[in-house]
């Protein structure tokens, strides 16, 4: 999920004015991040590339169910 940092914040007398950089989801600033060695970039890159959203949230439907599932056996 796409999240916006804080850039700068200004006071002027009881208004507070902030600046946000644009949203990135944390993927996009690791690859962005210069301290971060090519290698890992590949390794994540390759995962990310691999990755199923619908599949991700198939399965994550599923481990809820079974969790809810449990807690009503107790």
């Amino acid at each position: 999920m796409p999240v916006e940092k804080l850039m700068s914040k200004t006071r002027k007398g009881s208004k507070v004015t902030k600046k946000y950089y644009t949203a990135k989801t944390p993927y996009r600033r690791v690859l962005e991040c210069k301290d971060i060695d090519d290698k890992i970039k590949e390794r994540l890159k390759a995962k990310y590339d691999s990755l199923n959203p619908a599949e991700l949230k198939r399965k994550l439907s599923g481990l809820q169910e079974k969790l809810l599932k449990l807690n009503a056996l107790k």
